[in-house]
């Protein structure tokens, strides 16, 4: 359920149908604490992991019909060991990464399955098919491997976005404590503890972060409330490059020349 602010309502969507309730006084100053940040995060990492389509454009994951092709084919594969080993390689050192943010890897043993393929040598007369057997198991932990990378390239991107907004502070995402935010001491602070300014800014972004890939539609009534005319300026290529993937369609209402001087051509004067 994607919720969205316009103007002094918020509109959930889901399923097709429409729902709208009134803003509490704190929502329309840039706080609902009914609504936790971090839980949202912890939503999109938990629901993408399922079903990354959901958020996702892309379809480079798709490697079985090359798969099929493969043990289908009636001429001998050639299987490149070095290649195969570095390809099982990348996949454990992108795993590393994946669960720092939480993301579930696939239960597999890297030092074991090398270790098979150094011993193929001492049995020739079934190295060929064994090679083949785990190249399509590679490949197939490369596709799962892919997937998880569309969720963590785009939690990556929020958390550099973020640290290029804020000044002394730094958010992370971890698979133990959740969205942290992060002072120059390491000390941590609540979403409560950030300006208006800064809270409205972590909003938007979660906003942009968990948004999912079939006709989003983010409408943001003056997303310049609270800010200075340098996070203006940065902001809207900023929203687009968090919900990498997904393309929403962003509509805004602004009075700021700063925020819309970049996208003249797609703006509408209301008068």
């Amino acid at each position: 359920m994607d919720r969205v602010i316009i103007g002094d309502e918020i509109f959930y969507s889901q399923s097709g149908q429409i729902l709208t309730s009134k803003v509490n006084k704190k929502a329309k100053r840039g706080r609902d604490p009914s609504v936790s940040l971090d839980k949202r995060v912890a939503e999109f990492v938990n629901s993408a992991q399922i079903n990354y389509r959901q958020f996702f454009s892309s379809t480079e994951p798709d490697l079985f019909p090359k798969i099929l092709e493969k043990l289908s084919g009636e001429a001998p594969i050639d299987i490149d060991v070095s290649k195969l080993k570095a390809q099982l390689r990348a996949v454990r050192d992108q795993d590393k990464l994946t669960e720092r943010l939480g993301l579930e890897s696939d239960r597999w043993d890297y030092k074991q399955i090398v270790s098979k393929i150094d011993l193929l040598d001492n049995h020739p007369e079934t190295k060929q098919h064994a090679l083949t057997v785990l190249s399509v198991y590679a490949e197939h932990l490369a596709s799962r491997a892919q997937e998880r990378k569309l969720v963590s390239d785009r939690i990556l991107t929020f958390e550099r976005l973020l640290s290029e907004f804020l000044t002394g502070k730094e958010v992370r995402i971890d698979s133990n404590s959740g969205m942290k935010i992060y002072t120059e001491n390491k000390g941590t602070l609540k979403e409560s503890d950030l300006s208006s300014g800064e809270y409205h800014l972590l909003y938007l972004m979660v906003s942009a972060l968990v948004t999912r890939q079939k006709g989003t539609i983010l409408a943001i009534d003056e997303p310049e409330m609270s800010m200075h005319i340098a996070w203006q300026r940065k902001l809207i290529p900023a929203l687009i490059e968090c919900a990498s993937g997904a393309e929403p369609l962003f509509i805004f209402a602004t009075h700021s020349p700063d925020l819309a001087s970049s996208y003249s051509d797609s703006m509408i004067d209301l008068g």
